[in-house]
């Protein structure tokens, strides 16, 4: 093994660790097996049962359970006892499920102590591994940024240069090897001659050592990357990732104390330590590193013109740190404001990134591919920008301070919802685009308009987004009805409009923002009107959609 790795690429979503603890805690924890198979099995099924993975061969099962178990075990929130087979939650995997701290403390303690080898991945083939993948990665950044004004870094760099680094020592000359890159990369001339470039990159490095192959990089990198943004330290800004501006300061705590507890532990007591939450201590009690965050937050809230209230930093350790909560989300609160305001300036990038998450370039690869999806959706109507509701209510995704998205909206949200004057119109999207389309989506897009037709009396459109319409889509959407309420004596017309994000693109393009929002629900309504023309014909509307919107992108062309 030449390279290293967080979690596993079947656990490919650590956003649902939490469910899956759940889960393993009803039905697994605290009770003996027979053997490892028949728990590993059971793990399958209530992992299923809950909705946390979906079904697949008989043969893959045991497997599958195999790997969430160690994904468990290899962040130090389960314990076995093989010689009974019993297992059990640690400290740390109780307090996630109980959010007796934060999440991102918790994982953020966990990973600060992960190394490798370690009690439970060691043998010949780490003979010549010694590295702590989460300091290794956040002392690059930190590097990166401090000393050479080199901000975040890119999957590329992470699969060459970061994944296969099996040695803490080698931090240097991954640096090096990095920068050596972005000059190469930047002196190539045309992105043919940059492709190239990096495919030549790859082919070097797997040739001089044993590597996996090149796919298990690209996937190591985004696994890995997914696992520590739950640390709550990283942002992912589109390709990059960067150290977010406001945990700069407890970026530069892990640096200087990840590699302190794990190195000092006695090899016996590593398994005590990687299991409970009181070690490392964070510096969040700690009034000294609390009045410097202060201060610095204080100073960067005054340069974004953003007012506070002053604090006393003569005050306990807990009221400094519920102090800086109420700073950061003051900050946030504002930043998200002036994101709305720039987005009419920003409609190219936002169409180029239509492409790009489609093509899986953002970091993260296809976990996190509907949360900048739906984030980039978002924006093409926070660009239109004369809604009435506040800018936070008109999401259900998360996004984290530096407003970028952290995950796709929950079940049971609308992906967006914006209320104008005389209308509220109810986003959805999805990157599906098969023939399930329609009947994977389109009971929720249903329900959340109706959710809105019943709270609002001003009429809802609902506007479904994906970079392809089924035709079973666009049929399922000519005539919608639905009982807005049991006691109703007829069903209502649900009105919902199927783009392709290729055409959103289009209306946002021909926008005519002189017009304010009339100008898109005029457009709404004449695709509204399309289909009433249509005949009842699911083809022929979206043949109209498309004839109404390149005909309005000329139109704003030519003028």
């Amino acid at each position: 093994m030449q390279c290293w790795n967080i979690g596993n690429t079947t656990v490919r979503n650590p956003l649902r660790i939490e469910e899956g603890l759940v889960a393993f805690r009803s039905s697994v924890a605290g009770k003996s097996w027979s053997k490892p198979i028949e728990y590993q099995k059971k793990v399958y099924d209530v992992l299923l049962e809950a909705g946390v993975i979906e079904s697949t061969s008989e043969n893959e099962q045991e497997s599958l359970g195999r790997k969430w178990i160690a994904c468990f075990k290899q962040l130090g929130l389960i314990k076995i006892d093989t010689t009974n087979n019993v297992l059990t939650l640690t400290e740390a995997g109780v307090s996630l499920i109980e959010n007796s701290l934060p999440s991102e403390d918790i994982f953020l303690k966990q990973l600060m102590k992960l190394k490798l080898p370690n009690y439970l991945e060691n043998g010949a083939r780490y003979e010549e591994i010694d590295v702590h993948p989460f300091w290794l990665t956040i002392k690059c950044l930190y590097t990166l940024q401090n000393d050479y004004n080199e901000v975040g870094l890119n999957k590329n760099e992470i699969a060459l240069y970061l994944i296969p680094c099996i040695q803490n020592a080698d931090l240097e000359s991954v640096v090096e090897s990095i920068l050596l890159f972005r000059a190469g990369y930047n002196n190539a001339k045309g992105m043919v001659a940059k492709q190239k470039f990096v495919k030549d990159q790859y082919s070097k490095m797997t040739e001089s050592r044993d590597l996996v192959k090149l796919a298990s990089l690209k996937d190591y990198a985004d696994s890995s990357l997914r696992y520590f943004l739950r640390s709550g330290l990283f942002t992912v800004k589109g390709t990059r990732v960067e150290i977010a501006s406001h945990k700069m300061k407890l970026a530069k705590f892990v640096v200087e104390h990840a590699l302190t507890v794990s190195e000092n532990a006695e090899e016996e007591s590593y398994a005590d330590i990687y299991t409970t939450l009181a070690v490392p201590e964070l510096p969040y009690l700690d009034k000294g590193y609390l009045s410097e965050v202060i201060s610095e937050l204080t100073q960067s809230a005054a340069k974004e013109g953003v007012e506070i209230k002053k604090v006393d930093l003569s005050k306990s350790a807990s009221e400094l740190r519920k102090a800086q909560i109420e700073i950061e989300t003051e900050i946030m609160i504002q930043r998200e404001i002036k994101f709305m305001v720039e987005q009419r300036n920003q409609l190219e990038e936002i169409g180029n990134n239509f492409e790009l998450i489609k093509n899986k370039t953002f970091l993260g690869g296809d976990m996190y591919a509907p949360a900048f999806y739906e984030w980039n959706t978002w924006r093409v109507f926070l660009a239109i920008d004369d809604f009435n509701s506040n800018v936070h209510d008109t999401r259900g995704f998360q996004i984290d301070a530096e407003i970028n998205p952290t995950h796709h909206a929950k079940g049971g949200h609308a992906d967006m919802e914006f209320e104008y004057d005389e209308k509220v119109i109810v986003v959805e999207c999805t990157l599906s685009i098969g023939e399930n389309q329609w009947s994977m989506e389109r009971e929720p897009v249903q329900r959340h308009v109706k959710n809105a037709m019943r709270r609002s009396l001003k009429e809802v459109i609902g506007v479904f987004v994906a970079p392809k319409i089924n035709i079973n889509t666009y049929h399922s959407f000519l005539n919608e009805t639905l009982y807005l309420n049991p006691d109703d004596e007829k069903p209502t017309r649900i009105n919902i409009v199927p783009l392709t994000d290729n055409q959103l693109n289009k209306l946002m393009r021909a926008h005519d923002f002189s017009l304010g929002h009339g100008y898109l629900l005029n457009l709404l309504n004449q695709l509204l009107e399309a289909r009433e023309a249509s005949g009842n014909d699911a083809r022929a509307w979206s043949i109209a959609i498309e004839r109404i919107l390149n005909s309005q992108e000329s139109l704003m062309i030519s003028m």
